[in-house]
């Protein structure tokens, strides 16, 4: 859906306290940082290696393969709700540098929003609600927000279906590795606050999702990701195995219309196809990082929760 059809901002400036701001840079930093040391790791000694034991490949483009947990373990938030959803695995190699990724990544204001939308079919609306960091010349790419995004789905004026939406915290920057090599990385984490209470006709999804670009050659970037989205809605699960990586296009296939390959991100708006009926979600009364699919047991996703505080 084009930049001309973008819904207005239906919730407005999020104002933030200096204590929520510190919180929330907090969080971005140490789900950032961890997502590094995994990717670190995932590259090891010998180059990535993906175990068929543990990952189901879905689908394949070109040089990009898509990944589904075999057997997620239950995942607990710290609300006490449980979830099953499987984490996603992508590996890749694109053309280009790292700066085409990481400039395809950045959307810092609603007006570079809007542009990228204008590649996704399936983006009806989005708005930056609060910023926390901004470029400088000397980290162009840098950029921490806090966005909202609505995705168009198939039969969504039937009542079987409604579109899906995010609240969600997104920080991009590029980073030196332990062994001095500049990578890009793009995280995001779902995240309510109660200004931001579930819209009429749509349903809260969630998502916990890290994309990483390394250069390989003077023209040639890997393109790597990881994450675990629930479309809040009961899943058939052969479908999603079946289905969970078609050609659909969501959030980080703008970046990669720059870097012309896949994205984990692609399989988002995947999962939201394969979701008829609904599922009501709780909102805390507090600002609060949405931690219940990330588990310290999963071994290809783990990030650090943010609990409730005091705004």
């Amino acid at each position: 859906m084009g930049k001309n059809r973008f819904v207005v901002n239906p919730f407005g400036h999020l104002p933030l306290s200096e204590i929520d701001r510190s919180k929330l840079k907090e969080f971005a930093y140490d789900f950032f940082d961890q997502s590094v040391l995994k990717y670190e790791a995932f590259i090891g000694e010998g180059g990535p290696k993906v175990d068929p034991k543990e990952w189901k490949l879905i689908k394949t483009k070109e040089d990009t393969r898509v990944y589904l947990e075999r057997d997620p373990p239950i995942r607990t938030s710290l609300s006490g709700s449980v979830s099953d959803h499987p984490a996603l695995l992508m590996t890749g190699i694109t053309w280009g540098t790292v700066e085409d990724c990481m400039f395809g990544a950045y959307s810092p204001t609603l007006e570079t929003m809007r542009i990228k939308a204008s590649y996704v079919e399936d983006t009806s609306g989005g708005a930056v609600l609060a910023v926390l960091e901004e470029p400088t010349p000397e980290d162009p790419f840098r950029s921490m927000t806090i966005k909202w995004i609505e995705l168009d789905l198939p039969f969504n004026s039937t009542s079987l279906v409604k579109n899906r939406d995010y609240v969600y915290i997104e920080y991009v920057k590029t980073v030196k590795m332990s062994n001095g090599e500049r990578i890009g990385c793009q995280i995001y984490h779902s995240i309510n606050f109660p200004q931001t209470k579930e819209l009429p006709n749509r349903v809260r999804a969630n998502m916990t999702v890290c994309g990483i670009f390394r250069q390989l050659g003077p023209d040639t970037v890997e393109v790597y990701g990881s994450g675990i989205v629930d479309p809040a809605g009961d899943m058939i699960k052969a479908f999603v195995v079946t289905n969970g990586a078609t050609e659909s296009v969501f959030l980080w296939s703008m970046c990669l219309q720059q870097a012309r390959t896949m994205s984990p991100m692609d399989v988002i708006n995947d999962q939201m196809k394969s979701s008829t009926k609904d599922r009501n979600l709780t909102t805390a009364s507090y600002a609060t990082i949405d931690s219940s699919y990330v588990s310290s047991t999963t071994s290809e996703h783990n990030a650090s929760s943010l609990s409730e505080y005091n705004g």
